[in-house]
């Protein structure tokens, strides 16, 4: 996954301009390959965004080329650094005449709600003024952030991961429920380490457009209540489900119960970041059509 630190593309005097300002063009090489070798060059990079800026400033074509694979993947998660540290440069950028062009080019976002505090505007600068955006992860999730989601990306996401988050008031269930059901394009949803205070018989109820669910580090009730919503209102496009072993082994008979005979269920087997690349996680596939005796079959077939 592309991915930039937006620290490191700007001066450290308080990111006044980008890495490689338009003076630096001045002095890049003439043109001495076909389009087809630059194009080459990047496509090799796609995945090296310090390579990326470097080649960037070599020649024009290079800068155009490489600039929306650098730009592309964006994270502004803070968590134990200075508040905004990351923020404040970004948002000079995509509000600078000179640079807001960049604002097309950013489709991953990752950021951290918590850190806004106060700075509520800027939060919602960032959604409204993001077009390409359609992944999103969001970190230390406030009940506040809700409506502001909502306003900006619920036609656009296709991507959404909610992580480190804690709702201690039962009154954020609902307030939560609304958030996702009002997504109209969303594909895949990831619950990752969230802590809810939910009543024994509440439901949550998924997207209808979902096919990949993925859960990690769920508190009991939480997984209960989106076992009873599946059950409820059955996403029909859910293709896969993925759950930590962990998670699975506290409510397999509900889930098991839950889901379609269609849909594979996938227990992740490692203790591993949840949005690592799947080459370097561990898991069993499985689909409902395959195991006839449910969870406690599934024990013995690990």
């Amino acid at each position: 996954m592309l991915k930039i630190q937006i620290g490191t593309c700007l001066r450290p005097s308080g990111a006044q301009t980008l890495a490689f300002p338009t003076a630096t063009v001045m002095y890049m090489a003439e043109r001495i390959f076909p389009n087809e070798i630059f194009c080459l060059i990047v496509e090799i990079l796609a995945d090296d965004v310090p390579s990326l800026q470097n080649i960037s400033l070599v020649c024009k074509e290079l800068l155009q080329l490489s600039r929306p694979l650098i730009f592309c993947d964006i994270d502004l998660a803070e968590r134990f650094l200075v508040p905004l540290s990351r923020v404040n440069p970004f948002l000079h950028l995509i509000r600078d005449p000179q640079s807001e062009y960049l604002r097309d080019y950013v489709q991953r976002l990752s950021i951290n709600p918590a850190m806004f505090g106060r700075h509520s505007a800027k939060f919602n600068f960032i959604f409204q003024n993001l077009p390409s955006l359609d992944s999103l992860r969001l970190m230390s999730l406030d009940h506040a952030v809700f409506p502001i989601v909502q306003a900006h990306l619920t036609e656009k996401l296709i991507e959404l991961r909610i992580s480190e988050s804690i709702f201690s008031d039962p009154e954020y269930v609902e307030p939560f429920q609304h958030l996702l059901t009002s997504f109209t394009r969303l594909r895949y949803l990831a619950l990752d380490d969230l802590d809810m205070v939910i009543g024994h018989e509440q439901e949550i109820i998924l997207p209808c457009t979902l096919e990949v669910l993925s859960l990690s580090y769920l508190e009991t009730e939480l997984l209960r209540a989106i076992a009873l919503g599946m059950k409820t209102s059955w996403p029909p496009s859910l293709k896969s489900v993925i759950i930590t072993y962990s998670s699975f082994t506290k409510i397999g008979r509900i889930f098991w119960e839950a889901i379609n005979s269609n849909t594979q269920l996938v227990l992740d087997i490692d203790d591993v970041d949840p949005f690592d690349k799947p080459g370097k996680r561990k898991s069993i596939s499985l689909s409902k059509s395959s195991y006839s005796h449910g969870p406690r079959h599934l024990q013995h077939s690990r």
